[in-house]
């Protein structure tokens, strides 16, 4: 987990630039949304707080194109769990927030963007499980599936539209 370039390739459609220098780094963003494509490039910092087993990237940028602006972070905290055989195992808590300005927010439905950001940190959360359960295969190679990521949340959204409906029909 204190490997900022393995957990970034965790994250779809970012890339680092290059190794960490000290506790900065570099890299962008990239994401195709049906028409609309941004690609935002920008600078973090990393801070690790050892004595809770804690690391926190914070990152901000901009996209040349629509002169859009953003922010994120992503917290992750690890701890240590037992089962009732005795077994071991590491927890990975993880908070992600974001922030976007400019005509891409504007464009974009408040909900629809939540939408997108929490499907983003879904499978960044599957890609960081799945490389933490076998560090010794490839790490995932995770891109922004635009369109198909754009359909899923089309679909939840009608999904729970329909069940709303349906409830207030029932």
């Amino acid at each position: 987990m204190s490997d900022v370039q393995a957990v970034a390739r965790c994250m779809p459609g970012l890339a680092l630039d290059g190794p960490p220098v000290g506790d900065r780094v570099s890299g962008h963003l990239g994401a195709k949304i049906g028409p609309i494509t941004a690609s935002f490039a920008g600078e973090g910092t990393l801070r690790q707080v050892p004595a809770e087993y804690r690391q926190i990237i914070e990152g901000r940028g901009g996209d040349r194109r629509s002169g859009s602006r953003a922010s994120g972070s992503v917290d992750y905290r690890l701890s240590a769990l037992s089962d009732e055989a005795g077994g071991q195992a590491t927890r990975v808590d993880v908070v992600i927030g974001y922030a976007l300005t400019g005509p891409l927010a504007q464009i974009g439905r408040a909900g629809l963007v939540r939408d997108l950001v929490r499907r983003i940190g879904e499978a960044f959360a599957q890609n960081l499980d799945a490389q933490l359960r076998d560090p010794t295969s490839a790490m995932p190679q995770a891109r922004l599936g635009g369109l198909s990521l754009l359909l899923q949340v089309l679909a939840d959204r009608m999904r729970s539209l329909f069940s709303r409906l349906a409830g207030r029909g029932g």
